[in-house]
């Protein structure tokens, strides 16, 4: 993607002031491996080519925070409290660094970017990390990037209350151009599996459902999760494998299926990440398809709009396989497809898809993006 806003000028026509450090961060679109991260369990995440930009002052003053997708503008004196609004995401990473002992008095920000908000593309890490990126700069606190999706986490989980994993946040600090990256998100070691093929693309279709997931049903089956590992004496599901199933489905409805999907969806992680390595995108696919089966029928986070999507989308020659991507309940879903695929997709699926639901299908296509990074200091 070639869009680049002019983040400097929109500082100065907000703040009236140039701002010294412009940084940006991407969404990311995870391949395979849903409600996996939380689980301890493992993931392939992508980032995306599509950014969130944010220029910066430090000051002695308090915060603020302009958005020109948000068209706000938040002031506030300490990081203390949530305001209800997009801001509580920076709002608690300055928070979580403060904590940790990057001492930024106060900042102006501006942000602006391309990553669909609420499209399950993970608008909200590209903000935290964007963020915390910067304040670092400022601070000069000498933190890794994997440091810094952990700063991240602590402020999505503990100020803006969303009970998400590593994966997000790790995602946006640390992917490189042309890769996906394998996480065991238990002690958050990544390899870089290579994707690089012209002949393929990852097709993300936003859904135009906005998720809400921290008001959602997420959070709960992030508790039931918690509560089937229990239940079979494990420090995590990460701990029960395919050979464990039938221990498994001895749980109570929904556990059983909840627990079926998490160890079945660890297993399809490490298949995937082979068949990528190796080339096999037929193979890879179609664990894709699988996965959103399972998304669908035993975690429950889909939902029609997303299942016609799939559905549609698997019967296009050239798709080698989709399935929901993120948490669910909305969002976006992503294919792997050949490139001359995509013109099919868009006329025989966005077209449809209009006309069933009366709502707009954004499609975009894109290859594995670059991480945070400076762009102007």
């Amino acid at each position: 993607m070639s869009w680049n806003p002019d983040i400097l000028a929109e500082f100065k026509s907000v703040f009236g002031q140039e701002a010294e450090l412009a940084v940006s961060a991407p969404g990311r679109v995870n391949l395979i491996g849903e409600h996996t991260d939380y689980n301890r369990g493992w993931v392939l995440p992508m980032a995306v080519e599509r950014r969130i930009w944010a220029a910066a002052k430090p000051t002695t003053g308090g915060i603020e925070l302009s958005s020109a997708n948000m068209t706000q503008h938040v002031s506030i004196d300490k990081p203390t409290r949530r305001t209800g609004t997009w801001a509580d995401y920076p709002i608690g990473v300055i928070w979580a660094h403060r904590g940790g002992g990057c001492n930024v008095p106060g900042v102006k920000i501006h942000y602006h970017g391309n990553v669909p908000l609420g499209g399950g593309l993970s608008s909200s890490a590209a903000i935290e990390v964007a963020t915390a990126f910067l304040l670092l700069k400022f601070c000069g606190l000498p933190l890794s990037r994997k440091q810094i999706a952990l700063t991240c986490q602590l402020a999505e989980n503990h100020f803006v209350g969303m009970k998400c994993g590593i994966m997000d946040q790790m995602t946006s600090a640390l992917a490189q151009s042309g890769k996906a990256l394998y996480i065991d998100c238990n002690d958050l070691n990544f390899d870089m599996v290579p994707f690089e093929n012209d002949d393929y693309v990852i097709v993300v279709i936003d859904s135009g459902v906005k998720r809400k997931l921290a008001g959602s049903a997420y959070n709960k089956r992030r508790k039931e999760c918690e509560e089937a590992a229990n239940k079979l004496g494990a420090k995590s599901l990460r701990d029960i494998s395919v050979e464990d199933i039938d221990k498994v489905e001895s749980l109570p409805e929904p556990l059983n299926r909840r627990v079926r999907h998490v160890v079945t969806e660890n297993h399809r992680v490490h298949e995937a990440s082979g068949h990528l390595r190796e080339g096999r995108f037929d193979e890879f696919g179609s664990l894709m398809t699988q996965s959103h089966e399972s998304l669908h029928v035993d975690f429950e986070v889909s939902i029609p709009e997303l299942d016609f999507l799939v559905d549609s989308c698997n019967r296009i020659d050239g798709v080698l396989g989709a399935r929901l991507t993120g948490g669910g309940f909305g969002g976006a879903i992503v294919a792997l497809a050949k490139a001359e695929a995509v013109s099919r997709i868009e006329k025989e699926v966005v077209i449809a898809y209009r006309e069933i639901f009366d709502k707009e299908a954004k499609l975009m296509t894109t290859k594995p993006a670059e991480g945070v990074r400076v762009e102007y200091s």
